[in-house]
């Protein structure tokens, strides 16, 4: 995990049916609420709420997700 620029790699090692190993590094950034709701405004979008599920639950720590509504401004 890179705090700093927000980006978490990870390696993956894929071992395929006859033995041969292939190899992958997938990077993703991940976004605080601030950022998210920064570039939505920067669109020209107004944000109406963040939430942490599909089902209007708060974000918090522990979310697997952020979900962001906004509207036209």
């Amino acid at each position: 995990m890179d705090w700093l620029r927000g980006f978490l790699e990870t390696d993956w090692t894929f071992i395929e049916a006859d033995g041969r190993r292939r190899g992958l590094t997938t990077r993703i950034r991940l976004y605080l609420p601030r950022e998210i709701a920064d570039l939505l405004e920067m669109a020209g979008l107004a944000v109406e709420a963040i939430h942490g599920d599909f089902e209007g639950g708060s974000f918090g720590i522990d979310s697997f997700r952020l979900i962001a509504t906004a509207r036209k401004a």
